[in-house]
C-alpha cells in the first residue's frame, strides 16, 4: 500500500501573500484528495466511466466529498494548515486583508472569495490547478463554484448583488465564463499601494501636511467634538461654509491632523454627475480603507 505521509504544519505566516498562499495551497490538496478518490471509484465501477453518469448520479455531491474529506487523515492536516493561516489572517496579524474585511465589512465568505482571487493575482500559476479542480482546461481563473467546493459550501452562493463585494465594487465576474478578479484599486491596496484610486484622479488630492490654522478657528473644539461623537459610535459630519481661498480646505485639514488621519479633498465640480453614485461609492472606499 502506498502511503503519503500528511503535510508537516506550516511555521508562521510571514505576510499577508505568505498566508494566503498557504492557505490557498492547503485548500486544494485537499479537492485533490477528493477528485483522486472519484478517478479510482469510477475505474472501478463501470457505471461510473461516463462523464455523463457520474454527472447525472451526483457522484462529486458535496455531501459525499464533506463526509470523505472529513475522515481522510491528510485532509484534516491540510485543513488544519489552512485554518491556521487565517486565523492569523484575521485574528493576530495586522494585515490588509483584515483591514479590508473589517472596514468594508465583509462577511467571512466574502472573504475566503477574496483570498482566492488573491492568490491567483500572486502566484498565475495556481490557473493550471484551478483547471484541474474544476474540470476545463480553459477555467484557469478563480469562480464562484471553485471556491464554495474549495472551502466547503457546496453549491451555495458566496455573493450577489446586495452584498458588501457588490457594494464596494470588490470583485469583477466575467459575465462569459464566470471567472472573478479583483478590482485594481484593491488589488493594489492589498499588495500594499497607498496611492489615490486611479477612478479618482484629477477629482481627488491627498492634503496631509497643512498651514497652520488661524488662532480664531475652533480647529480643537471641533475635533472634541468629533472625537466624543465617535466615541459614542455615532458618525460625525462636520460642514464648512465659506467663499473661495477663505480656508476651508487648511481648516479641514487641521482638524484632520489633529484627529490623527489624512484628508481627502474631493472637487465635486470634477465630478459627472451621471457618475456622482459611483464616485461617492469610491471616495468613500478610499477614505475607509486608508482609515481617512
Amino acid at each position: 500500500m502506498n502511503y503519503t505521509p500528511p503535510p508537516v504544519a506550516h511555521a508562521v505566516p510571514t505576510s499577508t501573500e505568505d498566508a494566503v498562499l498557504t492557505r490557498t495551497r492547503a485548500l486544494c490538496q485537499r479537492r485533490i484528495l477528493w477528485l483522486e478518490h472519484l478517478a479510482s471509484a469510477a475505474a472501478a465501477e463501470p457505471t461510473l466511466q461516463s462523464v455523463q453518469s457520474r454527472v447525472l448520479l451526483d457522484v462529486a455531491a458535496p455531501d459525499a466529498e464533506a463526509a470523505f474529506l472529513a475522515a481522510h487523515p491528510e485532509s484534516r492536516a491540510w485543513l488544519d494548515t489552512a485554518d491556521a493561516c487565517e486565523s492569523w489572517l484575521m485574528e493576530e496579524g495586522d494585515n490588509r486583508l483584515r483591514h479590508l474585511a473589517m472596514a468594508l465589512q465583509l462577511d467571512t465568505a466574502e472573504t475566503r472569495l477574496v483570498q482566492l482571487c488573491l492568490a491567483h493575482r500572486i502566484d498565475p500559476s495556481l490557473g493550471h490547478i484551478f483547471a484541474r479542480l474544476s474540470g476545463d482546461d480553459a477555467q484557469r481563473g478563480p469562480t464562484e463554484h471553485l471556491a464554495a467546493r474549495l472551502n466547503g459550501y457546496g453549491r451555495a452562493a458566496m455573493w450577489g448583488p446586495a452584498t458588501a463585494l457588490s457594494r464596494w465594487c470588490v470583485l469583477h465576474a466575467s459575465d462569459a465564463t464566470g471567472q472573478l478578479d479583483l478590482d485594481p484599486f484593491i488589488l493594489s491596496y492589498l499588495r500594499g499601494g497607498s496611492e489615490v484610486d486611479p477612478d479618482l484622479l484629477g477629482r481627488c488630492m491627498g492634503m496631509n501636511d497643512p498651514p497652520n490654522a488661524l488662532t480664531a478657528w475652533p480647529v480643537r473644539e471641533v475635533s472634541e467634538r468629533v472625537i466624543s461623537a465617535l466615541g459614542r459610535g455615532t458618525p460625525a459630519r462636520i460642514q464648512v461654509i465659506g467663499g473661495p481661498l477663505n480656508g476651508r480646505k487648511t481648516f479641514a485639514a487641521n482638524v484632520s491632523e489633529t484627529l490623527g488621519r489624512p484628508l481627502f479633498v474631493v472637487d465635486t465640480d470634477h465630478v459627472d454627475p451621471g457618475q456622482w453614485a459611483h464616485t461617492r461609492m469610491l471616495v468613500q472606499r478610499q477614505a475607509l480603507l486608508h482609515n481617512a
